[in-house]
């Protein structure tokens, strides 16, 4: 199995062109299509706003403790501060992506899934580290939608069928056993972060969900020699352990743009030229389960949303920035929200 030091050091020298099998056929190619893609990373519990909202302006604005570590991401970045939730809590987590309870509406991967992925084999898919017993964060017309849990099972699922000869450094991670790794959440977060990506880059889907832990926060971020579940340290331990956790799965999303970077599509283009990320999130600060100062984000799509951007998202909510990503990738949806905000598109 590739060693974390190789694949930090496989992101920052390398493409995955030739080690995916990504080939052009063309002799003298004409620019490639863009094809325009979403990754949704869910991380539970919102953040503490002093420790996580930026401060500064276009271009030059600092980050809070908790949101530091996107630092080597930034000029892929739209940061948003003081964005609303319509609804915040645990056991609400289909509203993280704009669905609601009832029968009414689907959840927005969901609903860009269908239109996105039409050519594709699966329409969205929904991945689920250190959630197994979690509801799913995506939601269709009938309930909720199967996240996937076990990375190895997934991988056969999405990818066993696939020659040797087209396999690459990533895949040498899913030779494992699922009872060796349920409860090692650095692990489990690694494997399904690259099955999101090889799942994008291999044109299984062009819509990707990616849970990094619980909606009800009951697993443990391996930080220092911590033991407590992450809701027992968003509410019951000091405060810089909160801090600190948050940080480490901010770490997460970073590691996961700056593979999206590194990795080629079937063009041998990158997946960062046209796959938006967005980071959502069930609350906005969780230590009172409250509605404000959520911190989602959003980054990469370098072909269609300007970088290295703080946007004052003061009075819009979660679901007005959903508005926004069916924008950004030209689908035409429901309004989750009163319309997308001005300020990110421009």
């Amino acid at each position: 199995m590739m060693n974390s030091l190789s694949r930090r050091t496989f992101i920052k020298t390398t493409g995955l062109a030739a080690s995916l099998g990504a080939t052009n056929l063309l002799a003298n190619p004409a620019p490639p299509p863009l094809t325009k893609r979403v990754l949704f990373v869910f991380i539970p519990g919102g953040a503490l706003p002093g420790h996580w909202n930026a401060k500064g302006c276009d271009g030059n604005f600092t980050f809070g403790k908790m949101s530091q570590p996107l630092e080597p991401i930034k000029q892929h970045l739209v940061f948003l501060n003081n964005l609303t939730m319509t609804a915040a809590g645990h056991g609400m987590s289909f509203n993280a992506l704009g669905g609601s309870y009832g029968p009414n509406r689907a959840t927005l991967d969901v609903q860009l899934g269908a239109q996105l992925s039409q050519y594709n084999p699966f329409k969205n898919i929904t991945l689920n580290a250190g959630a197994e017993f979690d509801i799913s964060v995506s939601k269709t017309l009938e309930g909720a939608q199967m996240a996937l849990s076990d990375p190895f099972k997934a991988y056969n699922i999405l990818f066993g069928d696939l020659p040797e000869r087209q396999k690459g450094i990533l895949d040498e991670g899913f030779t494992g056993n699922y009872a060796e790794v349920r409860n090692n959440f650095d692990t489990l977060s690694r494997l399904h972060s690259e099955l999101a990506v090889l799942a994008l880059a291999r044109d299984k889907t062009n819509v990707v969900s990616l849970m990094l832990g619980s909606d009800q926060a009951d697993f443990v971020v391996p930080v220092g020699d911590n033991t407590w579940p992450y809701h027992s340290i968003i509410s019951a331990r000091p405060q810089n352990e909160f801090v600190a956790a948050r940080a480490y799965l901010t770490q997460k999303f970073t590691y996961l743009v700056q593979l999206l970077e590194a990795t080629k599509d079937t063009y041998g283009v990158s997946l960062l030229n046209g796959t938006l990320v967005v980071m959502v999130t069930d609350m906005g600060d969780g230590t009172s389960h409250g509605v404000d100062n959520a911190p989602f984000l959003l980054a990469g799509a370098k072909k269609y949303l300007r970088g290295n951007r703080l946007v004052d998202a003061s009075g819009f909510s979660h679901l007005d920035l959903f508005d926004t990503v069916s924008n950004l990738v030209a689908v035409p949806t429901a309004l989750y929200g009163k319309g997308p905000i001005g300020a990110i598109l421009k």
